[in-house]
């Protein structure tokens, strides 16, 4: 295996410590999500799919980063695999993010909830946005259009 210097970085090692090989990867990869990673590389090689994955990544020091690792396989004239060739992104900070907001949305939703009472955007055109709150507040069927300015439902 050929690493560049950030794909070292990434999986948190040092690229003078020596080359890396598939064992090594193997193992750096957080073990929920080994068999998958490897079955996805594995179909890409079978079948011609082109792997592409999000997993997490255990590092020597046991952090734990989310990556995003995609590739293509090379094939022969007869359509034999013999290379494979991919990058890897750290989207750990995404994936914190993402978390992050989704704890925000349920704390609002709950908060909500919990207060009977319920949020909504409106703008020139109407409302962009009316909770599911605000309709059980209102009675109205929530799987309907949020109500037009003009009172319609």
């Amino acid at each position: 295996m050929t690493f560049s210097d950030e794909a070292y970085r990434i999986f948190g090692l040092k690229p003078q410590e020596g080359p890396i090989d598939l064992a090594t990867v193997r193992e750096m990869i957080h073990p929920e999500d080994r068999e998958s990673v490897f079955r996805t590389a594995e179909e890409a090689i079978r079948g011609g799919v082109r792997p592409d994955s999000e997993h997490r990544l255990v590092r020597t020091n046991g952090e734990v980063r989310s990556v995003h690792s995609q590739g293509e396989v090379k094939r022969d004239a007869s359509g034999r695999p013999y290379q494979m060739f991919g990058t890897v992104q750290d989207i750990t900070d995404r994936k914190r993010a993402e978390e992050a907001l989704q704890r925000t949305q349920f704390y609002l939703s709950e908060g909500q909830r919990i207060a009977h009472m319920g949020s909504w955007e409106f703008n020139a055109a109407g409302f962009d946005h009316w909770s599911s709150k605000l309709f059980h507040i209102h009675g109205l069927d929530p799987t309907s259009k949020p109500p037009t300015v003009e009172g319609e439902c």
